[in-house]
C-alpha cells in the first residue's frame, strides 16, 4: 500500500534524475537560468511552469455582523538552485474562495523540481526543454477532508530565436521568454507558453469508498499576455501600462478508480492586471485586475462554474 501511494513520487524522481545526467553542464548559459542559491517566490500556483507566473490573489472583507468573506489563490516556496540546469523547491498552497456560489477549500504542501534539458545556445537561438514536476499533500474540503497525494509532471519549451527586421513584429520570437514587439513607436511586450502534462492523484481519505482511490489526467496548458510599454516620468526605462491575459487549461481524465466520469474538464482564466507597484521589472509587483473565470480543477477542489473577479494581486 506504502508503495502504490508513493509510486508516482518514485518515477518522477527517476526521471528528473535521468534528464539530469544527460544534460550537458558545458552547454548552460546564464542567459537561460542565471545562478541564484534560493530565492521566496509568491504564486498563484505551482501547477504551470514557472517561467510564466501568474501573481496571488488576495481579499477579505470582515462585517460587524454576519459572515466573513475571503478570497486566497496563492502559493510560497522556497527554492534553491544545485545547478544551473536543476532546481528543486519546497512550496505550499492555499485556495479559500468563500466569495463563489461553490466555495473552494484546498490546502497543499509539497516539493517540487525543474530540470533544463538539452541547453543550446548558438548564433541561431537559445533553447531548451524544461521538465517541471510536483509531489504533494493535498487536502480539498476542510468538511468532507478529502486527502490524499497530488503529483504533477510538466514539459515546456524554452526559445528565443531571433526575427527578420521585415517581420510583422520587429523583435525577437519566444516560448517561456518576454518577446519585445515594435510597431512604430510604439513597444508592446508579449508572453506566449504552451505546456503538456500528466496529473496523479491518489486520495486515501474521503466521504465515500467511491470517492476514494487513484486517478490520471491528461493536462493541456495555454497562455498568452500582452502588455503595451511606455517610458517613465523621467524616461528612464519602460514600464507596463497594463497587462491583457488569457490562461487556458484543459484537463481529460482517461484511468481511475475514483468516481469521475472521464471527459474534458477546462479552466479559463482571462482578464487584465493593472501594475501598482514594480511596472518596470518582471517579478517584485502588486497589481489591482479583473477577471473572468470560467470551468473547474478537481486537484484544487473548484467546481465547474462561471464568476467574475475584482483582487489586488502580488506576485514576487
Amino acid at each position: 500500500m506504502v508503495y502504490q501511494t508513493f509510486r508516482p513520487f518514485l518515477f518522477l524522481l527517476f526521471v528528473l534524475s535521468a534528464a539530469h545526467a544527460q544534460t550537458d553542464s558545458a552547454a548552460i548559459t546564464r542567459s537561460v537560468r542565471p545562478p541564484q542559491r534560493w530565492s521566496l517566490k509568491i504564486r498563484q500556483s505551482f501547477q504551470s511552469e514557472d517561467t510564466r507566473p501568474e501573481p496571488a490573489i488576495l481579499t477579505a472583507t470582515f462585517p460587524k455582523t454576519g459572515a466573513s468573506s475571503i478570497l486566497i489563490d496563492a502559493a510560497a516556496g522556497l527554492t534553491g538552485e544545485v545547478n544551473q540546469t536543476f532546481f528543486i523547491q519546497g512550496e505550499v498552497e492555499y485556495h479559500r474562495n468563500t466569495l463563489i456560489e461553490k466555495e473552494q477549500n484546498n490546502f497543499q504542501v509539497g516539493i517540487g523540481a525543474r530540470q533544463f534539458i538539452g541547453v543550446v545556445n548558438d548564433a541561431r537561438s537559445e533553447r531548451s526543454w524544461v521538465l517541471n514536476s510536483n509531489v504533494k499533500y493535498n487536502r480539498i474540503n476542510e468538511k468532507t477532508a478529502t486527502e490524499g497525494l497530488l503529483a504533477t509532471l510538466d514539459l515546456t519549451r524554452f526559445l528565443r530565436q531571433p526575427v527578420n527586421a521585415g517581420d510583422f513584429c520587429r523583435s525577437s520570437f519566444a516560448l517561456n521568454a518576454p518577446i519585445r514587439c515594435v510597431f512604430g513607436s510604439r513597444q508592446f511586450n508579449a508572453f506566449l507558453s504552451p505546456n503538456v502534462g500528466l496529473e496523479y492523484e491518489n486520495r486515501w481519505k474521503a466521504e465515500s469508498d467511491s470517492a476514494k482511490g487513484n486517478i490520471l489526467r491528461g493536462v493541456l496548458k495555454a497562455y498568452l499576455s500582452v502588455s503595451p510599454m511606455t517610458t517613465d516620468k523621467r524616461g528612464r526605462f519602460l514600464i507596463r501600462v497594463f497587462d491583457l491575459y488569457v490562461d487556458y487549461t484543459a484537463r481529460y481524465t482517461f484511468l481511475g478508480t475514483l468516481n469521475e466520469a472521464a471527459g474534458w474538464r477546462p479552466l479559463l482564466d482571462a482578464g487584465i492586471n493593472f501594475p501598482i507597484y514594480g511596472a518596470g521589472t518582471e517579478f517584485n509587483r502588486l497589481s489591482i485586475g479583473f477577471s473572468y473565470r470560467y470551468g473547474e480543477n478537481p486537484a484544487q477542489g473548484l467546481a465547474r462554474q462561471e464568476f467574475w473577479l475584482l483582487a489586488f494581486k502580488v506576485k514576487i
